[in-house]
């Protein structure tokens, strides 16, 4: 338990200094999640729909990595650790799902919709602090 919490800490120091990866172990730990479950032939048009939305908002992070109010947001305190959780459920919901042929469909389902909604909401966290950047060097 020690070293998994050292390694923890580790990991987030490292992506506080360098949010990007963050994304980018985003963008890696989805494309493979996606691969797997493109394996499987049981997918319900819900986990579609939700993969689906996934994809949508890991690209929207891919594309604009470079992105300074992106990158700052990610790199808070209190939204890294979240971000950290999404990735974390991925590479789960993977593990789940990769050379399984008893897939517990019904976890895999609720995983990949809290991962659809906590993205949404890490999206939501990042407009907030656009708009937060954009209303102070606005002159009033």
């Amino acid at each position: 338990m020690e070293r998994g919490l050292e390694f923890f800490k580790a990991v987030t120091g490292f992506l506080t200094k360098d949010p990007t990866s963050a994304i980018w172990l985003l963008h890696v730990t989805v494309t493979d999640l996606n691969d797997a479950l493109g394996e499987n032939e049981k997918l319900s048009e819900e986990m579609k729909f939700y993969m689906g939305r996934i994809n949508v908002l890991e690209d929207f992070l891919w594309e604009r990595d470079r992105n300074k109010i992106i990158t700052e947001t990610l790199a808070k305190p209190e939204v890294l650790p979240d971000f950290l959780e999404i990735i974390s459920l991925v590479a789960k919901t993977y593990d789940m799902v990769k050379d399984n042929d008893n897939v517990p469909l019904q976890a895999v389902s609720e995983n990949i919709e809290e991962i659809s909604e906590r993205l949404s909401g890490i999206l939501r966290v990042i407009i907030d602090h656009a708009e937060e950047r954009a209303c102070k060097e606005t002159p009033s």
